[in-house]
């Protein structure tokens, strides 16, 4: 099984729990590939077999940048 999994970050630190969650598991010799949210192509979401996202809001809980046009695909 393929795991992607997908940061969105706006000070480094969700970036730093993908990368950490990614370290894991190729200790667990499990496919994984790690990716920025803004580099992730978002037409390919429904063929993921699995896919593990990792946020962190900025400010008063707002999304980061890198993510806004993904939260609107998911919103429509």
């Amino acid at each position: 099984m393929h795991i992607t999994v997908c940061y969105a970050s706006e000070t480094g630190t969700a970036e730093d729990v993908a990368f950490k969650i990614v370290a894991r598991a190729e200790l667990l010799r499990l496919d994984v590939e790690v990716v920025s949210i803004d580099e992730f192509n978002i037409e390919s979401l429904p063929s993921e077999q699995m896919i593990v996202f990792v946020c962190s809001t900025t400010g008063d809980g707002e999304i980061p940048s890198s993510m806004r046009a993904f939260w609107k695909f998911i919103l429509r």
